[in-house]
């Protein structure tokens, strides 16, 4: 009995880390036109004074999760302290004025009924943005 108890164990463990290891974090920046994306940087093709990253886990077999969000700021303005978000979906102002945003965010998914994580990251990557010509609109620096 214990041993069929362990070989279930082991396969419900080895479902779990295939359907982890499914999961991504995309991410989309506004305004934009480059689309949520779960690869490369996340950044924008649109110079202006402000951004909005959203950020979203996908890929998750079904169940119970929680989720643990946080950031590494390397340079930029960042009109949010912290990202406080508890669910699979985040997002954050953020800008550029005059700095690069570089960051990295992380999300630290747990499966509540087996207490496996998964750690997912995803840099943020915005160039700096200066007034435009004449004071009007924005252009990158």
């Amino acid at each position: 009995m214990n041993r069929q108890f362990n070989l279930l164990f082991a396969v419900a463990a080895l479902a779990w880390t295939s359907a982890a290891g499914a999961a991504q974090l995309a991410c989309g920046i506004t305004p934009g036109t480059l689309g949520s994306n779960t690869f490369g940087v996340c950044t924008s093709n649109i110079p202006a004074y402000s951004y909005s990253a959203s950020y979203v886990v996908t890929g998750l077999a079904p169940g119970t999760y929680d989720f643990s969000w946080s950031r590494t700021v390397t340079s930029g303005y960042h009109l949010e302290p912290q990202l406080s978000c508890s669910t699979d979906t985040c997002s954050q102002a953020l800008s550029s004025w005059h700095l690069d945003a570089d960051e990295t965010v992380t999300v630290v998914v747990t499966n509540t009924a087996t207490n496996a994580q998964e750690t997912l990251t995803r840099s943020v990557v915005i160039g700096a943005v200066c007034p435009g010509p004449g004071g009007s609109g924005y252009v990158w620096c």
